[in-house]
Order: C-alpha cells, then sequence, then structure tokens
C-alpha cells in the first residue's frame, strides 16, 4: 500500500478539479501532502478522502517581495487555511484586500495553473453562501 500516495497523485486530483487528501485508518487523521505512512500514527492503512474546498483563515499576510515566479502577483495576499478534518494549506488571495481578510473568514479553495511551477492554489472569500457539502457558490 505504499503507493498511490504521492504528490504526483495529488497534482492528478488537482487536475481533475477535485481537493483530496490522505486520510489514516487507524487514527482517523486527514494530511496534505501525501505521504505511503501517516505522519501522526506511523500506519500504512491510508486511502484518499474528497473533502470540501470551504475553509477558513487561521493566518494571513501580505507579500512584497515576491518567491521566483510570483514577480508578477506583487504585492499579493498569502491565507494559512483550515479545512476539514484540520488540514491546513497556504494560498494566493483573490479577490479582496488586506484589510477585508480576518481570522476565521470562510473562504474557497480553487485551483490555478498560472504559476511556473505548475498548479498553485487560490483562495476567495466565500462571501454569498458557499455551500459547505459540495464547495460550490
Amino acid at each position: 500500500m505504499d503507493s498511490g500516495f504521492t504528490f504526483e497523485d495529488f497534482r492528478g486530483f488537482i487536475a481533475q478539479g477535485k481537493f483530496m487528501v490522505v486520510k489514516c485508518g487507524d487514527c482517523n487523521h486527514m494530511f496534505i501532502p501525501p505521504k505511503p505512512i501517516c505522519p501522526y500514527c506511523g500506519s500504512r492503512k491510508l486511502s484518499w478522502v474528497e473533502i470540501s474546498r470551504v475553509g477558513r483563515v487561521v493566518s494571513y499576510t501580505e507579500v512584497h517581495v515576491p518567491l521566483r515566479g510570483f514577480e508578477g502577483f506583487a504585492p499579493y495576499i498569502v491565507a494559512i487555511v483550515e479545512f476539514e478534518g484540520g488540514v491546513k494549506l497556504p494560498g494566493i488571495v483573490k479577490g479582496a484586500k488586506i484589510g477585508d481578510l480576518k481570522i476565521g473568514l470562510n473562504v474557497l479553495l480553487e485551483f490555478s495553473r498560472d504559476s511556473p511551477s505548475g498548479y498553485f492554489f487560490i483562495i476567495t472569500p466565500a462571501l454569498g453562501g458557499v455551500s459547505e457539502s459540495s464547495g460550490q457558490p
């Protein structure tokens, strides 16, 4: 059961528009990036599960000195978002200014190929009611 839990698999799900994480069958923790062994309990009893793309902001900052490849985006806002099962992921915030954000704000995860390294994550405020079950506006 060591194969099938790679970053390449994760990227394949993203290409399909699915937000998949690895879930441990022993301790029930969910995590990304994917690993062939649970980082919490060492189990190899793992499976992929799809989770909602709706999460909440736990931290954010405005970047003025960008990473290589992101110069055209600067200044930009990066947020750390917590999703179902405690999974956390950073993403670039679109559709909001720094003053619009707050800890606990509901946001929606989207995927973009507009990056020199492939996919990256776009976070947009979930204003106007985003369905928690579908992750769709």
